[in-house]
């Protein structure tokens, strides 16, 4: 009978796969239970993330704010930044 080998053959292999299903189901089992520890930081993830946007939209807020006022503030000059053509020659003790 040449049924043997083959019947041993797929028994082989039926006990691979029961092994191989069983380590899927302990694989399973362990993320399953690494899901159930992040679950509870999740939120606090979420908020973080929240919190770190805000400040980076505010921080963009500030900085074109800050910009603005720039461009509106008028430039105080003092007689040594002003140009010499600005100069009358009376304030000049020389001349």
């Amino acid at each position: 009978m040449n049924d043997s080998p083959f019947l041993s053959q797929l028994e082989q292999r039926t006990q691979q796969v029961k092994i191989t299903l069983a380590n899927l189901e302990a694989e399973r089992t362990r993320i399953e239970n690494l899901i159930g520890q992040l679950q509870p930081l999740v939120p606090q993830y979420d908020a973080l993330i929240s919190a770190e946007r805000l400040i980076g939209e505010q921080n963009i807020q500030l900085h074109s704010m800050e910009s603005q006022q720039a461009e509106e503030q008028p430039t105080q000059h003092n007689g040594w930044d002003q140009p010499a053509e600005q100069h009358h020659e009376s304030e000049h003790p020389w001349g």
